[in-house]
């Protein structure tokens, strides 16, 4: 993430710099590598451990998975691998699809908000118009003991979740009107104004 520069904007208008990504494709492949190779040689010493030590119990079933595991650990370790694999691959797949919010309009002439986005991975930038007939605002407040005190919201178009913002954890947190945002998305959410 980059540092935000706030921009002086009107009561409707809430803007940050727009963020720049220290990612690529390579970075991402060597992170998710890693942390493949990491989980696969976890989950394997798991697979080959835990049959040795469980096995006494599980000897009149001889359908057990754990008889299956002792009988068979390497395609095991292969199929931890892939569950493994699918989580990671769709975890990114999530954050990415989104993108980073860095411009919230209120329209209240058009009735309409607009998002400005920018997906981190390739730089592409996204606006979006949402009528307020079909917009809903999900606020919440997390605690979390690896990075504390969170504000998220998610605004969704209908049903469908377009952006999710962790006010806390970008560059939102130096906003200097990001209570008036807070309340005014607070406000929405209760009332629908």
């Amino acid at each position: 993430m980059c540092c935000a520069q706030l921009k002086p904007m009107n009561e409707s208008n809430f803007k940050i710099d727009q963020p720049e990504s220290d990612l690529s494709w390579g970075t991402l492949i060597m992170k998710y590598i890693t942390l493949f190779s990491l989980g696969l040689v976890a989950l394997w010493v798991l697979g080959l451990s835990t049959p040795f030590w469980r096995r006494n119990r599980y000897l009149d079933n001889k359908n057990s998975v754990f008889e299956s595991m002792v009988a068979s650990p390497y395609l095991w370790t292969i199929i931890f691998g892939l569950v493994v694999i699918g989580i990671l691959v769709y975890r990114a797949s999530r954050k990415y699809k989104f993108g980073e919010v860095f411009e919230v309009k209120f329209d209240d002439g058009e009735k309409t908000i607009m998002t400005k986005s920018v997906n981190l991975l390739n730089n592409k930038t996204r606006t979006r118009k949402i009528p307020y007939d079909r917009l809903t605002f999900i606020y919440s407040e997390q605690e979390n003991s690896l990075f504390g005190h969170q504000r998220i919201i998610e605004i969704y178009e209908q049903m469908d979740k377009v952006h999710v913002i962790n006010m806390d954890l970008t560059g939102w947190v130096r906003h200097d009107r990001i209570e008036l945002l807070i309340d005014k998305i607070k406000n929405w959410a209760q009332h629908g104004v």
